[in-house]
């Protein structure tokens, strides 16, 4: 296992200098179902059972998400009327309860497939790769930054 996170990484450093855009959204889903199905430990019959069911998560997390970029900026907002304003705040009450009904959904799909144990390694891994991600993002967008700044 620690040998194969740091090959991960060496794969998505190189993976991404040759991807374009859409390759490296592929790609890197593709890290994370490998990472994700080291630290499960899956067997055959759980893996058949669990892709389709993350996947179909992960979808639906995606639409949400892109649903929600529609939100006002600030200074839209601060010209509302109260009427306007309580609107959009029962919309947001509205959705994180349709967030929260999803994500419990999906835990019972999970139960029904995993442990328990596995569910919350699930969660933690999830969680381990997005940081790993975001370090490596910010250290190569830090790299760029630096060598794009001119110099004194």
């Amino acid at each position: 296992m620690k040998k194969i996170l740091p090959l991960l990484l060496i794969a998505l450093f190189c993976i991404s200098a040759m991807a374009q855009k859409g390759d490296r959204k592929e790609r890197i889903k593709a890290l994370k179902i490998a990472y994700l199905t080291e630290e499960l430990e899956l067997t055959k019959e759980e893996a058949q059972k669990f892709w389709p069911v993350y996947n179909a998560f992960e979808e639906q997390k995606h639409k949400m998400r892109r649903n929600e970029r529609k939100r006002k900026n600030l200074e839209e907002i601060k010209t509302l009327s109260e009427a306007e304003a309580q609107t959009l705040l029962d919309d947001l009450i509205e959705k994180e309860q349709n967030h929260l009904q999803f994500k419990q959904d999906y835990l019972k799909d999970l139960q029904a497939i995993l442990s328990p144990k596995k569910i919350v390694i699930l969660h933690a891994a999830e969680d381990e790769f997005n940081r790993k991600m975001f370090a490596e993002f910010k250290k190569r967008h830090g790299a760029l930054s630096k060598s794009n700044s001119p110099k004194h």
